[in-house]
């Protein structure tokens, strides 16, 4: 589901990084809380709005840590409000679906993870974002509860890209399989 900006999705997945899902709620709810505009209603509690790049920026890092409770997280919130302030950068032209959105690594705290979940929440499909707990789940569902070490990866290829066999057990466990031509096995280290 879609923020109303891009800076709030980047922020969000931001907090879903090196945590637990309990401890990226209590951090959103911080950020909102502490910096977010109330919004007038007749239901209580009181609403506010996720904070703006600028109102983030204003607050500044050391807000971010004492306050919000994020952690080293804070260098890459400030990171991101700077990119989304950026006219060069112009972080919300990434939700177009034309646009080419690798730059977004360009922000820190955006890894492999971060980048494969925004970009499905920007509607682009063919990257998987993996985290703990789904890499969890495949290893004991495919894997006989097994842990992986990356000499028991079989590395494969689909459509030229080189991936290895946790990425296809966790392909598989969609209701229709993310592969729509065939792929083949590589000996370990072949190219």
């Amino acid at each position: 589901m879609r923020s109303p900006t891009l800076f709030e999705d980047v922020v969000k997945v931001i907090l879903t990084t090196n945590t637990r899902w309990k401890q990226t709620m209590n951090m959103v709810s911080n950020l909102v809380n502490g910096l977010g505009e109330s919004i007038e209603t007749n239901h209580q509690p009181e609403f506010k709005t996720f904070p703006t790049p600028e109102r983030v920026l204003e607050a500044g890092e050391l807000y971010l840590k004492e306050h919000v409770r994020v952690g080293h997280r804070s260098t890459y919130i400030i990171n991101a409000a700077t990119k989304a302030l950026d006219p060069v950068f112009d972080l919300e032209s990434y939700t177009s679906p034309e646009s080419d959105i690798t730059k977004l690594k360009e922000i820190k705290g955006i890894g492999p993870y971060a980048f494969n979940t925004l970009s499905m929440i920007l509607g682009k499909y063919d990257l998987l974002p993996i985290d703990s707990e789904y890499k969890a789940h495949v290893i004991k569902k495919y894997f006989n509860g097994e842990p992986l070490i990356s000499k028991s990866l079989k590395v494969c290829t689909i459509n030229g890209e080189v991936i290895n066999s946790l990425h296809i057990g966790m392909m598989f466990t969609r209701q229709q399989p993310l592969l729509t031509s065939p792929y083949r096995l590589l000996e370990e280290g072949a190219s």
